[in-house]
């Protein structure tokens, strides 16, 4: 039986809060939904590995007003089974864990998104294509037809696009796509893909466009992704420590850059291209002009690789959708 633990962590806030814009995650198992979702987080509070991870619903709120995550879990019928005022990544690889708990609800300070309003919710579903597990799918449904949700996001693996676990999921975004909602396509771990074994970003995205195309998504807004590199990044600019693993992808990702998201972004809102492209040589600008070697510069190389991951591109997107009527 899981229980609820410390006390609350939290502080006043006269930051000015706006509605709330709801995001929904859906994609295959091991897509990199969760690293996704930590990247734009800011910080590792998704539970993430190499297999099915996510088996409920988590809802993950921004509030500016907050020091720290408070958190609960509830079962099927929606009663309360525990409930944590300091969350951490363990609380959710706990409860995630817990048959019992079928959904986790979070509020918090994104620190990846701390020039923003309040009111930003992120909810990760499981794969639905899980095989282990029926209910996942359930699940991923239920997300899906959220009455409260503006914009889907589908992330797929850029190694492994067009399998049949994508189709599933996309077969399930256009069975419950609503008119006022929109959908968007992320190609994660672009980082991964090997040019000297002729793994061309350029082809990739031409290969996921025109397989959505193909499924019924006419004209897609694709954005390539470096998740996990921009997690690690920002872990670093919040003074959080990397693993030695974390820290070695980090430093590959720096030394070879994870690609140019922006320019190779399909059929992104013209305002979003313009505002990244903009962000992105103002970046380059303060590289150049600081020190070599120095705190500073270092600081301003990661902010370059959040941008040139992909992460920044999406955030602005997501934005984007926020400010429409």
């Amino acid at each position: 039986m899981i229980r609820s633990g410390t006390k609350q962590a939290r502080a006043g806030s006269s930051a000015p809060r706006r509605r709330r814009f709801e995001v929904v995650v859906v994609g295959g198992v091991s897509a990199g939904k969760s690293t996704f979702l930590n990247a734009l987080i800011g910080l590792e509070l998704l539970h993430t590995a190499n297999r099915a991870t996510t088996s409920c619903l988590t809802r993950v709120e921004h509030d500016r007003g907050r020091r720290g995550f408070a958190a609960s879990a509830n079962g099927a019928a929606g009663e309360l089974l525990a409930r944590e005022h300091a969350a951490v990544a363990d609380t959710m690889q706990r409860w995630n864990a817990d048959p019992a708990v079928h959904a986790i609800s979070v509020v918090g300070a994104f620190p990846g998104q701390a020039d923003h309003s309040s009111g930003l919710v992120l909810l990760d579903t499981p794969g639905p294509n899980n095989s282990l597990d029926d209910s996942h799918g359930r699940a991923a449904g239920e997300a899906l037809r959220s009455a409260s949700a503006q914009l889907l996001i589908h992330v797929l693996d850029a190694g492994h696009l067009g399998t049949h676990d994508d189709r599933r999921c996309l077969d399930a975004i256009r069975a419950y796509l609503r008119p006022a909602q929109s959908v968007c396509f992320i190609v994660n771990k672009i980082d991964l893909l090997d040019p000297g074994r002729g793994e061309r970003l350029a082809d990739h995205l031409q290969q996921a466009h025109d397989y959505l195309e193909a499924a019924g998504f006419r004209t897609p807004t694709i954005v390539p992704t470096a998740a996990a590199p921009a997690l690690f990044a920002r872990k670093v600019l919040h003074g959080e420590p990397l693993t030695h693993a974390q820290g070695l992808r980090l430093q590959q990702a720096l030394a070879a850059g994870p690609g140019d998201a922006i320019d190779c972004a399909i059929n992104l809102p013209a305002g979003v291209r313009e505002g990244a492209q903009v962000h992105l040589q103002s970046l380059r600008r303060a590289v150049q002009a600081r020190a070599a070697g120095s705190p500073a510069a270092a600081r301003d190389a990661l902010r370059l690789l959040v941008t040139q991951s992909g992460i920044g591109v999406a955030e602005m997107l997501i934005q984007h959708r926020r400010e429409q009527p």
